[in-house]
């Protein structure tokens, strides 16, 4: 059973060893508020040491990480089609110990605003089975080009999820890092 976040909301897995979850995928989904508009937006993921500091970034010009852990399946340049858009997986047993968390970007490669975007969701799902775990629609859209999503985090011996929803001004997550780096 999925769980719907709303801004700032956390969501808790791999606690109890017994339900260890291995291998996840984020899938960002969009629409075009014009249906006859191609809106460009990439998924990207910035994975963060423990002092914040960015270890490396996932885009469509770097689809995998050093450690082959995170893995960016490819770039959607129009939002056509239905469910995920773009899908970014990461295995969180072969992910480096340096890794404390990673932060989930929204960048407008076309320089549209989200207020020319229409369900804009975020989900986390186990990618062995195929469950969706949670999910974040947005719903603050704005006069920006870009939005930190979503986090996920080390905690406790587990991860955390953690529903961010920031509109910010950028057209690749290397624009965002200084932000994303400010994040409590």
């Amino acid at each position: 059973m999925s769980i719907n976040l709303k801004k700032e909301q956390k969501f808790n897995f791999n606690l109890v060893k017994s339900e260890l979850i291995n291998n996840v995928f984020m899938g960002i989904g969009w629409d075009p508020a014009n249906e006859d508009d191609d809106v460009d937006l990439d998924a990207s993921c910035v994975l963060l040491d423990t002092e914040n500091e960015v270890i490396e970034v996932i885009d469509f010009g770097n689809l995998t990480s050093e450690d082959e852990a995170v893995e960016h399946l490819g770039d959607n340049l129009t939002g056509d089609g239905d469910g995920d858009d773009e899908v970014i997986n990461v295995n969180l047993n072969e992910l480096s110990e340096d890794v404390q968390s990673l932060v989930f970007t929204i960048t407008s490669y076309s320089g549209q605003s989200f207020e020319e975007i229409n369900n804009c969701v975020a989900r986390l799902v186990n990618a062995d089975s195929g469950v969706e775990m949670c999910k974040y629609e947005l719903n603050a859209i704005g006069d920006h080009t870009a939005v930190i999503m979503c986090r996920l985090s080390r905690q406790n011996g587990g991860w955390e999820f953690k529903a961010l929803g920031i509109g910010t001004e950028g057209e690749s997550a290397d624009d965002l890092t200084d932000e994303i780096q400010a994040l409590n």
